[in-house]
C-alpha cells in the first residue's frame, strides 16, 4: 500500500474489482441517497440519486481524508479511472495533493483562454469604443472578425509568431487588399 492512501473501507468490506457490466447495471438507491461501489485501491463509483455515475478516489494527505473526482461514467471508462487513480496515488506518494493539482491545471487553462488574441482584442475594442465614431467601430470589428480572429484569434498572445502575422497578411493580400489601402 502506498503511504497516505486510505483503504479502511476496503479492509472492512473486501470487494471484487468492478467490471463494466456491474457499472452499467448500477442503479440509484431507493432511499434517495448516493451509493458507492468500491473497485479497490481507494477507487469507487458513486451513483447519485439522479442516476449519474461518477468515479472518485478517497485518499488521505496531511492528516485529512479527501475525495478526488476522476470523472463521469461513461465519459471516463473504468480502465481510464483506474489509470487516473494510479496517477493520483503517485502524486500523493510524492506529497502532492491531486485535487490541488487539478485546480491549478484548470486555472492555467482558464488563464490561457483569457490570454488569447481574440479576448484581448475585444477588450481593446471595448476600451476604445467610446472614442470612435460608430462607422469606424463597425469597420474595425468587421476586420477583426473576418480577417484576424479566424487566423490568430484562438492563439495565446505570447505564442503568436511572425509566421502567424505573415499568414494573416498573406490572406488579406490574396483578397486583393493592398497595404496602402485604408481597409487595412
Amino acid at each position: 500500500m502506498i503511504q497516505g492512501i486510505s483503504q479502511n473501507h476496503c479492509k472492512a468490506y473486501p470487494q471484487m474489482p468492478l467490471n463494466d457490466r456491474q457499472i452499467k447495471a448500477a442503479k440509484p438507491a431507493d432511499t434517495g441517497k448516493k451509493i458507492k461501489l468500491f473497485d479497490g485501491n481507494s477507487l469507487y463509483l458513486e451513483v447519485t440519486p439522479a442516476g449519474g455515475k461518477i468515479f472518485r478516489m478517497r485518499y488521505r494527505i496531511d492528516g485529512k481524508e479527501k475525495d478526488f473526482t476522476i470523472g463521469k461514467y461513461p465519459t471516463v471508462s473504468l480502465v481510464e479511472a483506474r489509470q487516473a487513480a494510479e496517477n493520483a496515488r503517485r502524486m500523493i506518494a510524492q506529497g502532492q495533493d491531486p485535487n490541488k493539482a487539478k485546480q491549478e491545471a484548470k486555472a492555467a487553462r482558464q488563464a490561457a483562454l483569457l490570454n488569447t488574441f481574440e479576448h484581448l482584442a475585444k477588450q481593446w475594442y471595448e476600451d476604445n469604443l467610446p472614442r470612435w465614431k460608430e462607422h469606424h467601430a463597425e469597420r474595425i470589428m468587421r476586420y477583426l472578425k473576418n480577417d484576424v480572429f479566424p487566423v490568430i484569434g484562438e492563439i495565446p498572445v505570447n505564442e503568436i509568431k511572425v509566421t502567424h502575422i505573415k499568414n494573416l497578411l498573406d490572406d488579406i493580400m490574396a483578397r486583393g487588399v493592398g497595404f496602402g489601402s485604408p481597409s487595412l
